[in-house]
């Protein structure tokens, strides 16, 4: 292992706002990542109203606010990319085509990245990467809101049925690795809150996700690290217990939920020397005050062991 990866940080965010009004916010966080120098930033999704994923205009303009920030990006997307579109599947392929293109980008080049459609049976899936820094394997997974798509129409089913498949095969090769080589920490970064649904009369979008990362999990003695969108505020916890229906938590995994608008972010320092390989910091742009929900969780992160900063000095990063 490389020992100037042995601490670093990295940025992640989340639902960003398309208002106007809200885009000096964005500038500003921009600015704030940037001063920060994280080894690379992950974005969730969730980029666009309703009214405005369909447009090919706005797609463009989030994938040039994403060359402004001066570190690698990967992206993820979430159901305002694309499933909330008057046409979803043209939206589906121009994120794609935008940020995932299948020649090396920056990002890639840097990182090394492995894509799920190198493997014959995955083509499509081009936004499901993964790569190892600092003994830490990081794994995108593409899941949605609403269930994530399950038991919405005909069309939306048989997106679920393939892209389910595929995210469990992701998790299989992802854990895999991680056991193979022996590694620190596993960080999974995908859009939907796998937590946040019961599901509907076709089951719950989530659950098997979430089965998976149990039943690797108990076999991999490292920190997991979940971190997902479709919040308003900072959520920091613990949620996974040993099985549905026990409530002895999951002590190695960790989930953080990223707030999006309003200029916030989330910084995550890493150092492999520590037990607990997390430390987790509250980013916002300047004059963005700190809201009591997220004192809240910055107290609960403390009791379960996370240091928590509000406003983190430049982190120690690789270069």
């Amino acid at each position: 292992m490389n020992k100037d990866q042995d601490i670093f940080s990295f940025v992640a965010l989340a639902d960003r706002p398309c208002h106007k009004k809200e885009l000096s916010k964005l500038e500003n966080l921009i600015g704030v990542v940037n001063s920060l120098q994280p080894s690379f930033l992950l974005h969730v999704g969730g980029n666009a109203t309703a009214s405005l994923a369909k447009s090919e205009k706005r797609l463009y303009k989030i994938h040039s606010f994403f060359h402004r920030f001066h570190c690698p990006v990967i992206f993820t997307p979430g159901e305002r990319e694309w499933v909330d579109a008057k046409d979803p599947f043209a939206c589906l392929e121009l994120a794609r085509t935008l940020f995932h293109h299948v020649s090396k980008d920056f990002s890639e080049t840097l990182l090394n990245f492995s894509r799920q459609a190198a493997r014959n049976d995955n083509q499509k899936l081009v936004e499901n990467v993964r790569w190892v820094h600092g003994h830490v394997l990081f794994l995108t997974l593409h899941t949605v809101g609403s269930n994530n798509n399950l038991g919405r129409g005909k069309a939306f089913n048989t997106d679920f049925t393939h892209r389910n498949k595929a995210n469990l095969s992701w998790l299989d090769a992802g854990f895999s690795l991680a056991l193979e080589q022996n590694l620190k920490g596993i960080v999974i970064c995908t859009h939907a809150d796998l937590w946040s649904s019961q599901g509907n009369n076709s089951g719950n979008g989530y659950l098997q996700t979430l089965q998976r990362i149990r039943h690797w999990i108990k076999q991999f003695s490292g920190s997991v690290l979940v971190v997902h969108g479709e919040r308003d505020s900072l959520l920091i916890d613990q949620p996974l217990t040993v099985s549905p229906h026990r409530t002895r938590t999951i002590e190695n995994m960790l989930r953080i939920g990223v707030p999006g608008g309003m200029g916030q972010g989330v910084a995550i320092g890493v150092d492999v020397r520590l037990p607990g390989l997390f430390s987790v910091h509250m980013l916002s742009s300047a004059n963005t005050p700190l809201y009591p929900n997220i004192r809240r969780s910055a107290e609960r992160t403390r009791q379960l062991g996370f240091p928590f900063v509000e406003r983190p000095a430049p982190y120690v990063h690789s270069g």
